[in-house]
């Protein structure tokens, strides 16, 4: 890690950083971005939510190659220096990450997943029915004129 003139953190690139070998960045507002892993055994886990905020990717050689349209080689060659260089996809790629803790399996019924961000309690809010106070009660200060 070095400091950075701005003030910011850099990870050098190198084998065992915490970003791998690749980083595939999107412009995005949260600053997410999607990255190669030296922990290649946390794809085997059940428990997959352990992140800093970004997404690791399990296969990132091949992602590359189908993104740029080049062969997994390439991509191989490509990075085989060990320095960083950036190269722009031949067109945007949309992305969605999707966080749910409901969902319909493949046999057609609800799964529930554990809620590891806390989200669900503030959505559940939400989705309540409440009782709507008639208009006349909301306001005091209006009168029924008739």
């Amino acid at each position: 890690m070095v400091m950075r003139a701005n003030g910011g953190i850099q990870q050098l690139p190198g084998n065992g950083t915490a970003l791998g070998r690749l980083k595939f960045e999107a412009m995005n507002r949260f600053d997410v971005y999607l990255h190669d892993t030296p922990l290649k055994s946390l794809f085997k886990r059940d428990a997959r939510f352990d992140s800093h905020g970004c997404v690791r990717v399990e296969n990132p050689r091949e992602l590359g190659a189908l993104l740029l349209g080049e062969s997994v080689e390439g991509i191989d060659r490509a990075i085989a220096p060990g320095s960083t260089s950036r190269r722009m996809l031949p067109k945007s790629v949309p992305a969605f990450l999707v966080y749910q803790t409901a969902f319909v399996d493949s046999f057609g019924a609800i799964g529930f997943a554990p809620d590891v961000y806390g989200r669900d309690e503030a959505i559940w809010r939400h989705l309540q029915r409440t009782t709507q106070v008639p208009v006349a009660q909301r306001d005091p200060s209006v009168e029924r004129k008739g």
